[in-house]
């Protein structure tokens, strides 16, 4: 090779090297900057105003819109029932493709995906923008209740309230009579998780299977140790400060059940999150992905969830959308077996 030629083929590499680190770091070009611009977005909660998912929704639609460029108004319509099925099939299926409609679904979509017969939708083409915080589920039992145990519970019923057989307030304590032989009555038909709070309170339900993160920043009095046990948890790690509470899989040996509650507890890494439907332009799925990412380091945003005792444990968009692949490849029996688990009568 020549002096000469090798010193092109350098400069020929230098030159194209630069030229993707320009396209890399470059701006959003002008058009791009424009496309928002007096649109108004609407993020569709697949759940009621009362709980977790509808405060994370709120928190998200008073900042989002700032980091966007046009900075479009943002609002936050409810579309709660069915476990969360009518939100995420009317995002799927009906909502607009233009960047404008946004979804916080309840975080088992890709569980009911593949074992609900209403869900219509392929979960992996919903576009995921990015995710708040993980839920995870605590099993809360009133100091009322007549059993405060899984041991007692196996012998003595109680009631645990539910918004529907889809949602995590059925699934939990499903699984716990499942796994663990409990008789645990499960009441379903509550609006929302504010609702079964209530009836707690009141005395008319026993337990509710709900994040600690919903807990802790609207129903603190259900975490205090003179009004409630908190029996154990449900997902694949245990939240900072509450490493004493067991996992529900900690609890279960046999291999398939095991294998069941791992993949049901899966989902939980969704947590409270953002996602557009399909067929979104790249461009707006991009923007979107950006403009959350930058939200959730805004000191604004972390002042205003501070004040709402809401905790930001951020992931973006691209590791979500992978994280939701892996959940939903799992075995056909173990599918089929959370299938049969789920049905409300377990048969």
């Amino acid at each position: 090779m020549s002096q000469a030629f090798y010193r092109c083929a350098v400069a020929w590499g230098l030159m194209t090297a630069a030229a993707v680190m320009t396209l890399m770091f470059a701006p959003l070009p002008a058009g791009a900057q424009d496309v928002y611009k007096g649109k108004t977005i609407t993020i569709y909660v697949a759940a009621g105003t009362g709980g977790g998912y509808g405060h994370y929704a709120q928190l998200m639609g008073q900042h989002l819109g700032r980091h966007i460029p046009g900075e479009p108004n943002v609002i936050v319509s409810y579309m709660p029932g069915a476990g969360g099925l009518n939100g995420a099939n009317y995002l799927y299926n009906l909502a607009a493709r233009d960047g404008t409609a946004l979804g916080v679904l309840v975080s088992p979509a890709p569980v009911q995906a593949l074992i609900e017969p209403a869900a219509r939708y392929d979960v992996n083409k919903f576009q995921w923008i990015g995710v708040v915080v993980p839920v995870i589920q605590a099993f809360t039992v009133m100091k009322h209740a007549p059993a405060q145990t899984i041991e007692a519970m196996r012998t003595t019923e109680i009631v645990a309230g539910s918004t529907g057989p889809a949602s995590d307030t059925f699934t939990v304590p499903q699984l716990i009579n499942y796994a663990l032989g409990t008789r645990i009555k499960i009441v379903i038909g509550y609006k929302g998780t504010a609702d079964i709070a209530l009836a707690m309170r009141r005395g008319e339900a026993h337990a509710w299977a709900g994040p600690w993160t919903s807990k802790a920043a609207q129903f603190p009095d259900l975490l205090d140790p003179a009004v409630a046990t908190q029996v154990l948890q449900f997902g694949l790690k245990k939240p900072a400060g509450r490493e004493a509470v067991p996992l529900l899989t900690d609890l279960v040996f046999e291999p398939l059940k095991k294998s069941v509650i791992e993949f049901l507890s899966g989902p939980t890494a969704l947590g409270y999150s953002l996602t557009a439907p399909p067929e979104v332009p790249a461009n707006h799925v991009a923007i979107l992905r950006k403009a959350f990412d930058a939200m959730v380091k805004d000191a604004a945003f972390l002042d205003d969830a501070k004040r709402g005792r809401s905790v930001i444990e951020p992931t973006g968009g691209e590791h979500l959308q992978a994280i939701v692949a892996r959940i939903t490849k799992v075995p056909g029996n173990v599918v089929a077996e959370a299938k049969r688990v789920l049905t409300p009568d377990g048969k």
